[in-house]
């Protein structure tokens, strides 16, 4: 049985998402497509635009088969951490080939690759460049483009990068999967609006830019900045970058400020962060270099966006401050973060399932012997059952789900115990 696997995050869900799911139903007729995607916080560190329950709903809609949830412990990690720990998940629930996208298809070419990148020549280098003070995908990119010139066009994007960490990872483990690359037509964080298959970051800034009077009946404002680009009619303006059996959901959705608030969120961490001690920030994963000294200076700014530009440096990246920052919210430690990387994910959530799915699932439960990591299909009786560091990851998903309700747009849409209420979502188309 062809399995194939995807790693996603679908923040948000949209055209491009749609176009590599469709490309590959069509391709592969006969597989299943499984989803592992990032819950509530997602890899850069920051809450995820919509609910996992909403982009769940959305990729069933837009031909994906089966959506499970990546423990947030991963969703949170390094590429290295992220990419492992999702690519072992899939390697468990039975994927024989993983899909990503990919400025460069050539599956032989990035295979070579990834196998240069774990050579001790590379190694080296990386370990060079990161003395040098880049951050560690730079240095990655850096000392795989000096050992393997090769190379050089294939990796210049970040999702190219993560591409071959997914590869990293299955030569690692040893596991057994193909890798089924889709040409990427847009930049990974090109903020405009320029492209037909745009980038998360500027879709995001898009729908940020879109206020809904939710409860006043009042008219569309939009953020004068981008007046020129945005056509008043919301549907029209939706339809344009997302599937069109989402768009009344998204609009909806967006009409309920069931999304983030950013402010909110930055708000919240930099209260949590002027509360912070030198010991307790040392104790976090990825604080290492007496940076909790810096950190904690730059914390007496007053708003989280001057702390962030304070802290930044040729080491320290937006994205792996953010990163940071999301420690400092859950106490994230070394020791649990090195111990989730080390032993892989040992459950996942089902967030939902089309009739390819449920085949699939039928399949499972028919097996000799049960799935390497345990698929929870209902949270709250195993949540209460677990202990030792199943509980730990159990409880991290669950705080992760409520803080980000907590910073979501409306009064309505921010109540916690979400994922106690949440049954998988069966799409029937």
């Amino acid at each position: 049985m062809k399995i194939i696997g995807i790693v996603a995050e679908y923040n948000p869900f949209h055209n491009g998402h749609y176009h590599q799911l469709h490309m590959l139903k069509q391709a592969h007729p006969d597989a299943t497509i499984i989803v592992v995607m990032s819950g509530s916080f997602v890899q850069r560190g920051m809450p995820a635009f919509f609910s996992k329950f909403d982009r769940t709903r959305w990729a069933l809609h837009g031909c994906a088969d089966m959506v499970l949830e990546l423990p947030t412990i991963y969703s949170l990690g390094s590429a290295e951490i992220f990419a492992t720990g999702a690519v072992r998940l899939l390697s468990q629930l039975g994927a024989t080939h993983i899909s990503f996208g990919a400025e460069n298809t050539d599956a032989t070419l990035l295979k070579q690759i990834a196998t240069a990148a774990l050579s001790d020549e590379v190694q080296e280098h990386c370990r060079t460049f990161l003395q040098e003070g880049y951050a560690y995908g730079t240095a990655l990119r850096l000392a795989i483009t000096t050992a393997y010139p090769e190379a050089q066009d294939s990796i210049q994007e970040p999702n190219a990068l993560l591409g071959i960490e997914y590869l990293r990872a299955i030569q690692t483990h040893h596991l057994q999967m193909e890798p089924l690359p889709i040409l990427r037509t847009s930049a990974h964080h090109e903020a405009i609006l320029s492209d037909e298959l745009p980038s998360g970051t500027a879709l995001r800034k898009l729908l940020s830019t879109i206020t809904l009077a939710t409860n006043k009946g009042q008219q569309t404002s939009m953020n004068s900045n981008l007046q020129d680009s945005l056509t008043p009619n919301i549907q029209e303006l939706l339809s344009s970058y997302f599937p069109a059996s989402i768009c009344s959901d998204l609009e909806t959705t967006l009409n309920k400020g069931e999304h983030l608030d950013e402010d909110r969120y930055d708000n919240l961490v930099h209260g949590i962060n002027r509360t912070m001690t030198t010991t307790r920030l040392s104790a976090l994963a990825d604080f290492t270099e007496g940076i909790e000294n810096r950190w904690l200076h730059a914390v007496n700014a007053s708003n989280w966006q001057s702390v962030r530009a304070s802290i930044k440096s040729k080491r320290y990246t937006y994205a792996r401050i953010d990163r940071m920052a999301s420690y400092t919210v859950f106490n994230l430690t070394k020791a649990i973060l090195s111990k989730a990387h080390l032993e892989g994910p040992i459950y996942t959530r089902l967030l939902g399932f089309s009739h390819s799915g449920r085949e699939l699932l039928k399949r499972w439960s028919k097996q000799d012997s049960p799935l390497p990591c345990e698929v929870i299909q209902k949270w709250a009786p195993v949540y209460q059952s677990a202990q030792g560091f199943k509980q730990q990851l159990m409880e991290l998903d669950t705080q992760a789900t409520d803080i980000q309700h907590l910073c979501f747009k409306t009064d309505a849409s921010r109540l916690g115990g979400k994922d106690y209420l949440y049954s998988p979502y069966y799409y029937k188309g």
